[in-house]
């Protein structure tokens, strides 16, 4: 698979054009100040590498990804719809804000803009291995109870791991976490920064 990789470069300022389009909700557009800085070192805790948060924070907001021609056009519509997608050596992770394809932040109940993100999703990973385990896990903000939070968030992967159950990925490959407000990326004493905190996580391996 690595010597039909390709290596693609979308600046932050083409992400902010493509989502200033699409943008439905308040929430703030995945732009450099999102990605880059203190975001993209949360980012790169995610990874498991602190390379990261320098990679994608230092380059001014751009977003790495590897990929073989036959993903690329999925993940430009996962981009589209305001996921983050960047490669750590064979881990991928995918991030999509909750705010996205859920109908409020309390809610595990998709809205009626999801299907076309999820389906990006889908299609991308259904280019993965058949044995390539798919980790999903879902994350809030700090506001309510933490208890509530954690579980409000294993709800959210869950119905991020059903939909993709239902789109033909097997359910052993399916793995679900809820980790509430643990692992922010940003400041919750911030708006922009709730919203990216309120998110789910997709990572697998393309090794």
């Amino acid at each position: 698979m690595r010597r039909h990789n390709c290596l693609i470069v979308i600046s932050a300022v083409l992400i902010s054009s493509l989502l200033g389009c699409t943008q439905r909700s308040p929430g703030p557009t995945l732009a450099a100040a999102t990605v880059g800085g203190g975001v993209g070192a949360g980012f790169g805790a995610m990874a498991g590498s602190t390379a990261a948060g320098g990679i994608v924070g230092a380059v001014g907001g751009a977003l790495l990804y590897q990929a073989n021609q036959s993903q690329t056009m999925e993940a430009h519509r996962l981009r589209h719809y305001g996921a983050t997608i960047f490669q750590i050596g064979d881990k991928v992770t995918i991030v999509i804000p909750s705010d996205r394809i859920f109908d409020t932040p309390q809610s595990a109940e998709f809205n009626t803009n999801s299907d076309a993100p999820l389906q990006a999703l889908a299609t991308l990973i259904k280019h993965t291995k058949n044995q390539v385990a798919i980790n999903i896990t879902g994350y809030t903000d700090n506001v309510g109870d933490r208890r509530k939070n954690k579980e409000l968030s294993l709800r959210q992967a869950q119905a991020v791991a059903g939909y993709l159950w239902a789109q033909g990925i097997p359910s052993y490959r399916l793995h679900t976490a809820g980790l509430g407000e643990k692992k922010d990326i940003a400041s919750n004493d911030r708006s922009d920064g709730s919203w990216a905190n309120r998110r789910i996580e997709i990572k697998y391996r393309v090794s």
